[in-house]
């Protein structure tokens, strides 16, 4: 399934780009998708679209698909209901995931990969935009906040990506849509693009660390960052993600452990919390299906280790 969408997507990505020949031939301008160029044409149009990628990540991440399937999977929380896969992927003996395009539950990873390559694109156009000369605020100063948001994101959806799937698309500036869409373009495995991913994590510390500035409302929904701020969170995330990305015994015991805590000292010191909106803008759809009774309980072999009446040992024997 995923060669498939990816190929389908990058394709359908390029076409955006360069399907349009017979329109501009026509001299026909299509109000409703104007070409990347006059979409992208000034500052306040590009800092919008850099401003909106951590939002489509949210979107991508945060809903009931992937988190259904993974909750149940990693035996967090159970549930008999088969919606969102959560039935298929913590049956016991385990199951194959069924990879079929017609699979009923296929968004526990179509959604993840639609919402997380939307995001790397935008942040593409942007940075594209950007090294080609464009300037947000008076002579540029504003830069530095854009590319910091547009890297960071960058490394949040690849990362992600490389936490889920086995192999995906490292797509970012440098991808030549031409090609891409002539069937040029490779499929990584996750430990590369996980690498790959730390790299734009690092590319966005250094634009943070470069200049002091504070996020506008709403790209984060309800807190507004200092670029210290920004750092922090930064380490934290790659701290979390040097850390889940390994995926057998072997490769645990190959994490740099010290790497880890060194991020992860680094990083944040409370809570990062957005604020969620009714809207199903900023909405974790999750957090409600898991705390509505009937739909999801703890399972017990994430709160069984608490008992102490021995009955959790006679269950699990």
């Amino acid at each position: 399934m995923y060669r498939n969408n990816s190929r389908l997507w990058v394709v359908g990505l390029a076409l955006a780009f360069f399907g349009c020949t017979d329109l501009t031939d026509l001299e026909v301008i299509n109000e409703n998708n104007p070409e990347t160029e006059r979409a992208l044409a000034s500052p306040e149009d590009v800092e919008a679209l850099i401003g909106g990628t951590f939002l489509s990540y949210w979107v991508g991440t945060q809903e009931s698909n992937p988190f259904g399937a993974l909750t149940t999977a990693a035996e967090e929380g159970s549930s008999s209901w088969g919606n969102f896969g959560m039935r298929d992927y913590s049956s016991e003996p385990r199951v194959a995931y069924n990879n079929s395009s017609s699979y009923g539950n296929r968004n526990t990873n179509e959604r993840v990969w639609n919402f997380l390559y939307g995001a790397l694109s935008s942040a593409a156009d942007g940075i594209t935009a950007i090294n080609g000369g464009l300037q947000i605020g008076v002579d540029g100063k504003d830069n530095p906040r854009a590319l910091a948001l547009a890297s960071f994101v960058q490394g949040l959806s690849l990362g992600w990506l490389a936490l889920e799937i086995d192999q995906a698309i490292i797509f970012d500036e440098t991808v030549d849509l031409a090609a891409a869409a002539a069937g040029d373009f490779t499929f990584e495995p996750y430990g590369v693009v996980m690498a790959a991913a730390l790299v734009k994590m690092d590319a966005a510390i250094g634009f943070a660390q470069s200049d002091n500035f504070t996020f506008r409302a709403g790209w984060m929904n309800g807190i507004t960052p200092t670029s210290a701020e920004l750092i922090q969170i930064i380490h934290s995330f790659k701290a979390r993600m040097m850390a889940q990305v390994a995926r057998t015994p072997a490769e645990r015991a190959a994490v740099d452990w010290n790497a880890v805590l060194a991020e992860a000292n680094a990083g944040i010191t409370e809570d990062f919390v957005l604020t969620a909106t009714t809207d199903f803008t900023w909405f974790s759809r999750w957090t409600r299906h898991a705390t509505d009774e009937g739909w999801v309980r703890a399972d017990y072999k994430t709160i069984g280790w608490t008992d102490e009446s021995g009955g959790y040992i006679n269950w699990l024997a």
